[in-house]
């Protein structure tokens, strides 16, 4: 597929590009004349009055005020290109300074095509690189060692080591509050946020010391002593090494300056630039904007091109003050956006009206032919929503509008929060994406598991239980929760002693600890594997090359086939995996980063650098077009989409609390205060730092995000109960009110999703809608034929539900064959047929552990019934646990205790008893066949055949059902009147099951009764009246006895009846599915035509 897809020409095809190209154009009035030209559109077109006037400025000192999308890269290109072509200025006397490398890149590569020509110097440098050259010249003049620039990483480790130090004994004089936080990687990082912002200021650490005395704060007086030994630890490393001065950037623009205080450096170097052109000065911090101003004091020509509304690095330490500060002779605003449509320009005006400074440059206006464009703003009840809305909006303008994936972008506040979402919605919807960051440490599985396997490996002391677990579970070893579980268990059998965690039975394992000689190979393969991997990994963890033992770790783990397979497979597996490469590839590049600053640095001090931060992804590979990598769509924070700009931008999560982002930063270093003590402003001062100034950074950044577009523009937020709309949505979204929900069609309807699952719905609705007209059905139905034909899942009839007839009309039950029902049968009969039918046969769960408890419990009280004593019944249930090896000790000692209470209820109730209530049976079985009828059923036999808990015989000689429950919710004296079971037991009683167990009047006992009736064969049937029945709840400790009142005449024919009715359900091909409040908990929802994970079973 070509960049613009396969459908026909849009307004996509007709967008600029993103370089405002300057060329030059034959004219008669000779080389000076200069053309703008749009690459795609016929024709050059001339540069508007303001860039001319850039173009030809012919004074000492400009600025150049530029807002989003006005052409200021290419009209800087274009003066540089003039002062060579035109004045004859010579390229090495040209230095154009600009902030990022990426921007500095981008800006050579103009230039270079432009002129065509080569300098021995670069022409562009970013201004930490200028610094870092200012010093080498320096140091080369001077015959001393060339200074190196300490990446953050690196420096983040000393800071760690130095604060460690500090935490083991007792130096750095730290308030004692402090102290506990000495070994946080937050507070290191807030440490060297402090020494970067007081650095950038020229702070030095006797200043820093005397605001800490001024302002009683003990914590900046012990940061100004860690400034210092920071320094003098740097100075060490140079004088033993060998090697020049380390410095940090921060670092490396104060030596600059210093270097410049020098006359004779100053005047050697501004010999070497006369004209100085500095892009984005609005991202300058103050010390930046010392060199640039001591630089140019001596140059030909100064010309400083920026955007105060674009200023969001206030964290970095820039101002966007820094542009109304500089002192200029004259200032030319650019304000005809070529980038924005005129909806995007009316929209971003209002965000940035509202903030300070009044500048001219934000009178914008748009040129170019009429293009269609959108600003698209919305609201919705779920983050879920929310992002599937973009993701359906990012398919609409690639299916239909021709835009390639490359060209559109998600832009978010918080990547941390919002991108997961957004990823699984996208991944979901089969739309690709790239994105500039990879987290090491939360973000992947695969690079999780290799970072544990290196630092276990280089301490095995860190091995713990816990981190064997999650080592085992990993990708690359196959071991799941379940067989996890397993391997615990049988490390506990083969290791009684051990009263520990069995998570530290594995991590001994791991770290070679036999393994019980009986372990099955699916357990001992997985640890074999691990171990040594693990030794493997260990024997290459000292080389100097941290890639050496990475690689034998990734090497070892075997998944690269697989990972590749899942990628060229796509779907969500393949966006899982590509996302899993991608960050193995950010692991590998950060090590090789390291090894070229440090190169015996180690695999210890990679961790330490990993550990603590994001690996950053080259975000060319998610700019768009001419991107290297640029294959999906772009997902940034706001922040990195600076410089950049697409033909379709979305805005997500920008709601209140989230975009802006207003709370005050906690610091517990006071750095905010700090800065405004320098300053001269209050604390709290709405211009200080942290306050209230924190609304236009966050406005600020809001305005370069939503002008990273040329043409489509999407923000949304959740709103809800919990989350309103950002004040920035509703000022893009105008006077309009802002709409809710998912989109609608013109006739009302639900706007459908652009995926193929939502368009099968759609022609199955169509077709299957007796409403529908005869034209639209067969027209659906000839599509579905189309997709079925395809092979799209869910297009053919047969994949549909309900529509397969029944697979057997045949009854399982042949007419007239008896049938047996169980009291608890009918009791299941009654809540749903469906279930009581499967499980019958056989679709039932392994016995749960409620169960079990309810097997031994019911064992225990037979016991007590037959007068075995407590001390033995007891001693037999610890003989039952200590053979259930399966449970770990906390299930086992919650059963114990929750067995001991039930057998204490039991025995409270059974000394409550009646002294003239007799027991005459345990677990007694009790079997009888209904009287015979052709009503129902034509007079199919039935039996019914159940076994009661306990039977007791009343004074009156009626004998009373006693039914233990061990469960713990006991039901209303109502709802047992009415229980099945329990009069399914009297019913049976009625009928002769229970005669053999009265004993008569004048019988001492149970063996007296028995031998009366030997001699009396003719006696069944005639003293087995029910008296009752009774449920008795033993879970809490104390016994609940709900009981059921004598079944009377009516009330067994009833029940009768209802007993027929629960044989012919069961013999029936058809059974009716009731739901209830069982239905969460039933073994056989995959089989229930209610519940959506059984509705297949109606096909």
């Amino acid at each position: 597929m070509s960049e613009r897809g396969t459908v026909g020409a849009s307004w996509w095809d007709r967008v600029m590009t993103p370089s405002q190209l300057l060329a030059p154009a034959p004219d008669p009035a000779g080389p000076a004349s200069l053309r703008l030209r749009r690459p795609g559109l016929p024709g050059p077109v001339s540069p508007t009055p303001e860039q001319r006037a850039v173009i030809d400025h012919a004074g000492r000192r400009l600025r150049v005020l530029a807002g989003p999308g006005t052409g200021k890269t290419a009209t800087l290109v274009e003066a540089v290109a003039e002062r060579i072509m035109v004045r004859g200025v010579p390229p090495e006397q040209i230095l154009v300074l600009t902030f990022s490398r990426r921007a500095a890149a981008e800006l050579t590569s103009r230039i270079t095509q432009r002129l065509s020509v080569t300098t021995r110097e670069p022409m562009v440098r970013t201004l930490h690189g200028y610094a870092f050259a200012v010093l080498r010249r320096q140091a080369a003049r001077s015959g001393e060692s060339i200074p190196r620039l300490l990446a953050a990483g690196e420096s983040d480790h000393v800071v760690r080591e130095l604060l460690a130090g500090h935490l083991d004994g007792e130096g750095g004089g730290w308030p004692e509050a402090l102290r506990p936080a000495l070994g946080s990687p937050t507070f290191a990082a807030e440490l060297r946020e402090l020494l970067l912002r007081t650095a950038e200021r020229g702070i030095g650490p006797s200043r820093l010391a005397e605001w800490g005395r001024r302002r009683r704060r003990p914590e900046w007086q012990a940061a100004a002593r860690f400034a210092r030994e920071y320094q003098d630890v740097a100075d060490l490393r140079q004088g033993t090494a060998g090697l020049g001065p380390a410095l940090d950037q921060a670092e490396l623009t104060r030596a600059a300056l210093a270097l410049l205080a020098d006359d004779a450096v100053l005047a050697h170097e501004q010999g070497l630039v006369r004209r100085l052109f500095v892009d984005e000065y609005q991202d300058v911090d103050p010390a930046q904007a010392r060199l640039i101003d001591r630089l140019s004091s001596g140059a030909d020509e100064l010309v400083v091109v920026g955007d105060p509304d674009q200023s969001i690095y206030a964290f970095r330490g820039s101002q966007p003050g820094a542009m109304r500060r500089i002192t200029v002779e004259k200032t030319v605003s650019l304000d005809v956006s070529h980038r924005l449509p005129p909806a995007v320009l009316t929209a971003t005006r209002r965000v940035a009206a509202a903030l300070p400074g009044g500048w001219p440059h934000r009178d914008l206006t748009s040129v170019g032919e009429p293009r269609p464009a959108e600003v698209v703003v919305r609201t919705f009840s779920t983050a879920a929503s929310e992002a599937a809305f973009l993701a359906d909006e990012l398919r609409r303008a690639h299916l239909r509008g021709g835009l390639a994936w490359s060209r559109m972008a998600v832009l978010v506040r918080s990547p941390a929060a919002d991108l997961p979402v957004i990823r699984r919605a996208l991944a979901v919807a089969g739309v690709p994406c790239a994105t500039g960051l990879v987290d090491p440490g939360s973000d992947d599985p695969v690079v999780r598991s290799i970072l544990r396997l290196l630092d276990c490996a280089l301490e095995p002391a860190r091995l713990t239980g816990e981190r064997a677990i999650d080592l085992m579970t990993a990708p690359g070893f196959g071991m799941d929760t379940d067989a996890v579980r397993r391997l615990r268990r049988r490390l506990r059998v083969a290791h009684p002693a051990n009263s520990g965690p069995t998570a530290d039975l594995v991590a001994a394992a791991l770290l070679g600890a036999p393994l019980p000689e009986d372990l099955p190979e699916d357990l001992s393969a997985p640890v074999i594997a691990a171990r040594t991997l693990l030794e493997s990994v260990r024997s290459v963890a000292e080389d100097p090359d941290p890639r050496v033992p990475l690689w034998r770790a990734w090497q070892g783990l075997g998944l690269a086939d697989a990972l590749l397979a899942a990628s060229l497979r796509g779907g969500r597996a393949g966006f899982r995996a590509d996302r899993s490469l991608d960050a193995v590839l950010g692991l590998f590049d950060a090590a090789g980063e390291l090894v070229a600053r440090l190169p015996y640095a180690g695999v210890r001090a990679f961790l330490a650098e990993v550990t603590d931060r994001r690996i950053g992804l080259d975000p060319a590979g998610a700019r768009g077009p001419g991107g290297p990598g640029g294959h999906g769509v772009a997902l940034l924070s706001a922040h990195s989409a600076k410089g950049l700009e697409w033909d379709m931008v979305c805005l997500a999560g920008v709601s209140e609390g989230r975009w802006p982002v207003l709370r005050r930063r906690q610091s517990l270093l006071g750095l905010d205060e700090l800065l405004d003590a320098e300053d001269g402003v209050a604390s709290g001062n709405i211009d200080g730092h942290g306050g209230g100034d924190a609304l236009n950074e966050e406005r600020r950044l809001f305005y370069v995000a939503a002008t990273r577009t040329r043409g489509r523009l999407v923000a949304t937020s959740v709103a809800d109960q919990d989350t309103v709309p950002s004040r920035f949505l509703t000022e893009l979204a105008g006077p309009a009110e802002l709409p809710h929900g998912w989109p609608e069609q013109p006739d009302g309807s639900r706007r459908r999703r652009l995926q193929l699952t939502d368009l099968v719905a759609d022609l199955r609705r169509a077709v299957t809608d007796p409403t529908t007209p005869e034209p639209t059905a067969t027209a659906a139905a000839r599509q579905l034929a189309r997709l079925a034909a395809a092979g799209v899942d869910g297009a053919h009839p047969r994949d549909w539900f309900g529509l397969a007839g029944l697979s057997t009309s045949a009854a399982p039950v042949a007419d007239g064959a008896p049938v047996t029902l169980s009291p608890s049968t009918v009791e299941a009969l009654t809540r749903c047929p469906l279930r009581a039918v499967l499980e019958r046969r056989g679709a039932r769960s392994g016995t749960s552990q409620q169960q079990i408890e309810g097997i031994v419990m019911h064992a225990l009280v037979d016991g007590l019934a037959r007068g075995v004593p407590r001390a033995d019944l007891v001693a037999e249930m610890e003989r039952f646990l200590a053979g259930r090896t399966n449970l770990p000790p906390w299930l086992i000692a919650r059963t114990r205790r929750a067995l001991e209470l039930m057998l204490t209820a039991a025995q409270t109730w059974m000394a409550e008893l009646p002294a003239d209530r007799r027991p005459v049976a345990t677990e007694a079985q009790l079997s009888t066949w209904l009287p015979r009828s052709d009503e129902v059923g034509r007079g199919r036999p039935v039996k019914v055949n159940g076994r009661a808990d306990r039977i007791d015989q009343a004074p009156d000689g009626s004998m009373i059902i006693v039914d233990f429950k061990t469960g713990a919710s006991v039901p209303s004296r109502a709802a047992v009147e009415q229980n099945a079971q329990l009069a399914v037991y009297q019913l049976a009683l009625r009928l002769g099951a229970g005669a053999d167990l009265a004993i008569p009047e004048g019988a001492a006992d149970r063996d007296a009764a028995d031998s009366a009736a030997a001699d009396d064969p003719n006696r069944a049937g005639r003293d087995s009246v029910a008296g009752g029945a009774e449920l008795v709840y033993l879970r809490s400790g104390t016994p609940a006895v709900r009981q059921q009142p004598p079944l009377t005449e009516q009330d067994a024919q009833i029940w009768v009846h209802e007993l027929r009715q629960a044989a012919e359900l069961l013999a029936a091909p058809t059974s009716v599915a009731l739901e209830n409040r069982s239905c969460e908990r039933c073994p056989v929802r995959s089989s229930c035509p209610l519940q959506p994970s059984g509705r297949q079973v109606t096909r």
